[in-house]
């Protein structure tokens, strides 16, 4: 990870972090709210994406429209737009898809000459507007959820001795 986008993520855990002076649980709880946060703009993004209409793209990406986010089929056509200026004899560095997971001035070139169109199967994963980040986490999730319930019975435990 690059230090700007650890401290961006930091700096949106720490917008629901309130104080520094509050117990464990409090933490827990803020951070469950984050994430609820984070999967909600996801979810209310797709539902964007669905609906998007976008203009002006090759006829080769529409098996991609309703099935890829705006994002990242816009990033496509910008590789797409690349072909004009792309010298073959160059090889490919595979930072684009790999990085990204969205198809590389390169791959659209292959593709085009094989007469074939673009489709969802060479984007990943992420970037499929059917895709549930919450599935792939859910292991994440209940961790985090029972952790949280293990932190809040200690707390009321430890609350249930201090005051008898």
């Amino acid at each position: 990870l690059n230090t700007s986008r650890v401290e961006s993520g930091h700096a949106y855990l720490k917008s629901f972090i309130k104080n520094s002076t509050g117990d464990l649980l409090k933490v827990f709880e803020s951070l469950s709210i984050a994430v609820n946060s984070q999967l909600h703009s996801v979810h209310e993004s797709i539902g964007k994406d669905t609906t998007k209409v976008l203009v002006g793209m090759p006829n080769v990406s529409m098996p991609l429209i309703g099935h890829i986010s705006s994002f990242a089929i816009l990033e496509c056509k910008a590789q797409f737009d690349r072909l004009k200026k792309l010298d073959p004899t160059k090889p490919c560095s595979q930072t684009v898809t790999t990085g990204l997971g969205i198809l590389c001035a390169h791959k659209v070139a292959e593709i085009l000459k094989q007469g074939k169109a673009l489709l969802p199967a060479d984007f990943h994963l992420q970037w499929h507007l059917q895709y549930n980040p919450k599935s792939t986490v859910c292991y994440y999730l209940n961790l985090l959820s029972i952790t949280c319930l293990l932190w809040k019975l200690t707390f009321n435990f430890l609350l249930g001795i201090q005051r008898t």
